[in-house]
């Protein structure tokens, strides 16, 4: 495959000057925009994205200062920050026994002030009406930016890094409720990410690197494996694309070898090391659960050089008994959240400094919740709902990252009595294009909303 022909750093800064003394306000949301790059543009050389599959409550976990009605289950005062650090998230410190002595790992409410939130992205800003309540059009707005999208940003960032790196290493993602970020049709049907039902999947993966005589290096094992794994995250009726992504094949065969690394076997090879860290010293720092193992698995695959991964994670539509489901998860969460900035500060990166210097990290979720009652904080039910109003439709969402000046802050606020954003929302679009613009890709190409500058400024 022929490469394509790519803006120069200097030309592409040139327009983005245009674009920002045409604009010295902070960009929000605009119907109509020019390109312009952040001051993190080309910083990471990886994404990773958390996806609580169903709809997050997220204004009682990332968004808490606000009444009764929309967060029941109260802030954590000591956190020190901008945003309102749900008091689901744990707050206790633990000390580390396979690390160096005296290590100990921060909680979350501790690390929080290095977290930035974005506290109103709306899928339809500007729109009076109530917003999109489908999971089936908001899963595809928060992963390909458009209700009716067809290419997943992993697939767009898996195309970028085959025509910019010396070396290319798929996207991946961890977790079938993470799949519409790897959508992809036409020029980058073959840039769609290797899909891994669980952190485990490598541990069943045996075999040696082989020579098919086309000079493609699949052993037949491996071969067998990704197209399965491929196949059954498919619709029946969309299977016969999967034709695209075994084309991938010729244009992806120096990674082959890495897929058999015993460093990828986090849950099953405790003493495979990478990076000087072994499977058994990460696995300490995650939660022994779904969030944890996937986020394992997700620091070996930015080692080995992947330049996107998308971790998924589904049960957050609680329209009953919220409290029981989401307590758990929330704590989960915040602590992987807590073992995964612990780790990439100290994982020297091939390019210079360290992984968190190199790694933007966000969690999304389709839509938020509402229909709750003032006096309780739930429905009917002991839930929350997803019927398009403020709460729903206003979505909180984390972001963290070494080239982020923002920590601690909440960007995007609402009043605390009806939810309504009281200063700017921000299209999920632009979230999106936020971690494009991290890699160096020009988000015009992509997406029409820009990425958000107020997290790097």
């Amino acid at each position: 495959m022929s490469k394509k022909m790519k803006w120069n750093r200097r030309d592409f800064l040139k327009t983005s000057a245009l674009g920002a003394a045409a604009f010295s306000a902070p960009w929000v949301w605009s119907p109509k925009t020019a390109f312009a790059a952040t001051a993190a543009y080309g910083k990471a050389k990886h994404v990773l994205i958390f996806y609580a599959g169903g709809g997050m409550r997220t204004s009682c976990v990332f968004n808490g200062d606000n009444s009764l009605q929309y967060n029941p289950y109260g802030i954590n005062s000591n956190a020190g920050t901008e945003w309102g650090v749900s008091n689901l998230f744990g707050d206790v410190a633990r000390p580390l026994t396979l690390w160096e002595p005296g290590d100990v790992l921060p909680s979350f409410v501790e690390m929080a002030n290095e977290v930035a939130v974005l506290g109103t992205v709306d899928h339809l800003p500007g729109y009076t009406g109530n917003g999109d309540g489908s999971h089936n059009t908001c899963g595809l707005r928060i992963a390909t930016g458009r209700p009716d999208g067809v290419t997943g940003v992993l697939s767009y960032i898996g195309e970028h890094a085959f025509q910019t790196k010396e070396k290319y290493i798929p996207s991946f993602i961890v977790g079938n409720q993470a799949r519409l970020f790897g959508l992809g049709v036409g020029q980058y049907a073959q840039f769609r990410p290797v899909a891994l039902g669980d952190a485990g999947d490598f541990s069943t993966l045996t075999g040696s690197v082989e020579s098919d005589g086309t000079g493609l290096s699949w052993n037949s094992d491996i071969e067998q494996w990704l197209d399965e794994k491929f196949m059954l995250n498919r619709p029946y009726h969309s299977r016969q694309k999967v034709r695209s992504f075994l084309q991938a094949k010729k244009d992806a065969v120096e990674f082959i070898d890495t897929f058999l690394d015993p460093a990828l076997q986090v849950t099953s090879n405790p003493e495979a090391e990478l990076g000087g860290i072994t499977n058994a010293q990460l696995l300490e720092l995650f939660p022994d659960n779904h969030w944890g193992q996937r986020t394992a698995l997700a620091v070996r695959l930015l080692q080995i050089g992947s330049p996107g991964v998308a971790i998924g994670q589904g049960g957050y539509d609680n329209h009953s008994n919220e409290q029981m489901s989401l307590t758990p998860k929330i704590e989960s969460l915040g602590n992987a959240w807590s073992g995964l900035r612990f780790v990439l500060q100290r994982m020297e990166h091939p390019e210079g400094g360290t992984y968190w210097d190199h790694t933007l990290v966000l969690c999304c979720t389709e839509f938020a919740r509402d229909n709750t009652f003032p006096d309780t904080g739930w429905n009917n039910g002991g839930g929350a709902d997803h019927q398009g109003t403020n709460a729903s439709r206003l979505i909180s969402m984390p972001m963290m990252g070494g080239m982020m000046s923002a920590g601690g802050k909440l960007l995007g606020r609402t009043d605390p009595q009806t939810y309504k954003a009281v200063d700017v929302s921000y299209h999920s679009q632009s979230v999106l294009a936020t971690l494009l613009d991290s890699l160096g890709m020009q988000t015009t190409k992509y997406f029409e909303q820009p990425p958000i500058f107020e997290l790097f400024e």
